[in-house]
């Protein structure tokens, strides 16, 4: 029905159309089938099965093995895998080994060594340098073979297989110990166990372990020996391996003949004989009967060894007929193999050609189906499109209906938006004004905050320095109390004592001496009472600017001390490289450095009789007037320099000062931000270091002196 509705002409081209498609449906389909069917099957899967071919005949029909191991790597080729061409040169290699051409088998591994180097993988370079290695060591020439077996391991270390590095390690062991290299060996085969303890490989384990026990043997350690190949035989036993055990029997028997247990080998031997003479081969036999003849020897046991020596010749001549037997078994199987190759081939091409046939027949069969159920298919199609066309009309109506309305809502909105966005824009424009101004309002407030913050943060400043200025004061007056309190309070009870004693006193001498002590006294009290007003003085002092020429400063100082001290004579050594015209504070200078003086007096060693020496100086710096201070006196104690700046502080109940000398250096000191270095030792003399900042002692720009070194005493 639905062609008769369609023009013919449209009729006759659907119909060409489907039988095109058929035609090539019908070509096309078969030999894409074939070609499917014929194709190979995964040609890694392939390349295993060929590598498992050639092992199989790799012993017996080694020119089979090459066959399959060449078309091996023409398919690696054609696949263009390195590691396959790689891989089937290393069995060639390999089968060349067995069949004694070592130049052929060497000649394979170079060429795997070469197609391998791209591929960068150390753990196939390390495996052909080891059978490089194995050749060489084959051939006798030793130096090749360490050198290649160096360079295997060299790149088994860059590589994660763990179980090569262990067969490199096993196989260097035992190259060492061909060479009687007995340390080597032993360091490569426990380090080969090692690793394939941590693989758990047992059948391994146990020949490192019989090697090891082997080189003990030769090392005629055999009580050593023992012990490895006891573990070696229990791993043997555990995994089955009959050979090995046998091996391990003979080794054993050889150990405990070492050490002299013949009685110990020949049980050993008789123990284990059913095992060999089930499981051994022809050379083991030969070599249990030698070990069983020594001991028999050493025993004295002279008709077993006849026995035994006997058992062995007929041992070797049984050898002879099993290899003749054994050569002929390889020709019928070679011949088998050859006979069963040919009958597998011919079947293979009836069951390839039947195949075909039944492949084409397959194939017509669905192309016809394919293209019937094309036709049905495109039919169905095409009804569809009609009615989804229908609909789709009918949509598109509704949805231009729909979008008219929409069009004619939006032209409403436009309109209501463009006034919006008037009345929009005159409100922006008071918006950035009122903004403007709070912007200004903003800045001034900040800058009023900022500068009252900064007001209030010197303020406290400040405070906090005035507060620390009268705690500090308030210490000072308790101690000053307390001290004074003492202090004064002694010359007041000595006046009370002369009182007392000139009371009682007759003689006009007698009252000479109680006046000389009040005297005394009086100019104790007055000498405290003068260093007191000065400590007052001091922190009462202002900043003054009268200027005091530096040559006189000594001198004035000397003076100073001479009001209370006129007895005090000092020989000084003035050293200043400047002598500044003091601008400021030179009278507070003056006092400092009276005080020093004083000190240099009253503390001088009177056993010399000789004045105190006072070597001082003023030195200019960039910012700075340094005044030093030494003198020859008896020196301060290291544990008291520490309390020597403390009000009323004595060194001694000898000293003869009142405690304060020192105290007002450091009210000084505090008064113009000077600092300080003392250095002294009992019996040295001490010696000062001041530094005063220059703005403390001089006004701005004015002139320094220049004087030369001068000595000056009094």
């Amino acid at each position: 029905m639905f062609c008769l509705k369609m023009p013919i002409t449209k009729v006759l081209s659907i119909l060409l159309r489907h039988l095109l498609i058929l035609l090539i449906t019908v070509g096309i389909l078969p030999v894409a089938t074939f070609g499917f069917a014929n194709q190979p099957p995964n040609w890694e899967v392939q390349a295993q099965h060929l590598v498992q071919l050639s092992k199989e005949y790799r012993q017996r029909h080694p020119e089979l093995a090459l066959e399959k191991l060449e078309e091996l790597i023409e398919l690696a080729r054609q696949q263009g895998d390195s590691l396959w061409v790689a891989e089937g040169l290393i069995q060639m290699g390999i089968v060349a080994y067995h069949q004694d051409d070592l130049g052929a088998s060497n000649s394979f591994y170079y060429q795997a060594l070469h197609v391998s180097k791209p591929l960068d993988d150390p753990g196939l370079t390390g495996r052909i340098h080891n059978n490089i290695a194995w050749n060489h060591e084959e051939a006798n020439d030793f130096e090749s073979a360490a050198q290649h077996y160096r360079l295997s391991l060299a790149a088994l270390q860059h590589s994660t297989d763990s179980s090569m590095l262990a067969w490199v390690l096993n196989n260097l062991g035992i190259y060492q110990k061909d060479l009687q290299q007995y340390d080597s060996a032993l360091y490569y085969l426990q380090s080969s166990f090692e690793l394939y303890q941590l693989l758990g490989n047992d059948r391994f384990m146990g020949y490192n372990l019989n090697n090891i026990g082997v080189i003990y043997l030769e090392l005629a350690q055999p009580d050593s020996s023992l012990g490895y190949l006891r573990r070696a035989i229990a791993l043997n036993i555990a995994l089955g391996d009959t050979l090995e055990i046998v091996n391990n029997i003979i080794n054993i028997a050889d150990a405990h003949t070492q050490l002299g247990e013949f009685t110990v080998a020949e049980d050993t031997l008789a123990a284990w004989f059913p095992i060999m003479e089930e499981y051994g081969n022809f050379r083991q036999k030969m070599i249990w009967l030698g070990e069983q003849i020594a001991v028999c020897e050493a025993l004295g046991e002279y008709q077993k060894v006849a026995e035994k020596q006997a058992v062995l010749l007929a041992l070797k001549d049984s050898v002879h007929e099993q290899h003749l037997f054994e050569v002929m078994q390889e020709l019928e199987a070679e011949y088998g193999v050859k006979k069963q190759r040919a009958a597998l081939e011919d079947s293979y091409r009836v069951i390839s050609n039947q195949r075909d046939r039944f492949i084409v027949l397959i194939s017509i069969l669905l192309g016809l189906v394919v293209s019937l159920l094309l036709l049905v298919r495109m039919y169905r199609i095409r009804r569809k499109r009609e009615q989804e066309l229908k609909i789709s009309h009918a949509l598109i109506s509704a949805q231009a209906n729909q979008l008219q309305t929409q069009n004619e809502e939006l032209a409403q909105k436009n309109s209501i938006i463009k006034e919006k966005n008037y009345e929009l824009s005159v409100m922006s424009d008071s918006v950035k004004k009122a903004n403007a101004r709070l912007v200004d309002y903003n800045q001034e407030l900040t800058q009023a905050v900022r500068e009252r913050t900064l007001a209030l943060q010197q303020s406290n400043e400040q405070l906090v320095a005035t507060n620390q200025k009268l705690e500090n004061s308030n210490q000072e007056l308790d101690t000053f109390l307390y001290k004074s309190s003492h202090d004064f309070g002694r010359p007041v009870s000595s006046l009370a004592g002369i009182v007392n004693l000139a009371e009682e006193e007759r003689t006009l001498d007698d009252h000479r001496t109680l006046w000389k002590h009040v005297k005394t006294t009086a100019i104790g009290m007055q000498q405290l009472v003068y260093k007191l007003q000065m400590v007052h003085e001091i922190s009462q002092t202002q900043k003054e600017e009268v200027p005091l020429d530096g040559r006189a400063l000594i001198g004035q100082a000397m003076d100073w001390v001479h009001i209370n001290r006129p007895e005090a004579q000092w020989e000084i050594v003035d050293q200043s490289t400047h002598r500044p015209l003091w601008q400021r504070n030179a009278l507070l200078i003056k006092t400092l450095l009276g005080c020093l003086l004083e000190n240099s007096w009253d503390f001088r060693k009177q056993s010399s009789g000789l004045p105190p020496r006072v070597i001082l100086g003023f030195e200019e710096k960039e910012n700075q007037y340094v005044l030093h201070y030494h003198d020859n006196g008896i020196g301060i104690m290291e544990e008291i320099q520490q309390k020597v700046f403390t009000m009323f502080f004595r060194g001694s109940l000898a000293s003869q000062g009142n405690g304060l000398g020192l105290f007002i250096v450091a009210k000084i000191l505090n008064q113009l931000n000077g600092e300080y270095r003392l250095s002294s030792a009992s019996g040295q003399g001490v010696s000062f270091v001041f530094q005063f900042p220059k703005e403390a002692l001089m006004l701005p720009g004015a002139p320094t002196e220049e004087a030369m070194p001068m000595q000056q005493s009094s």
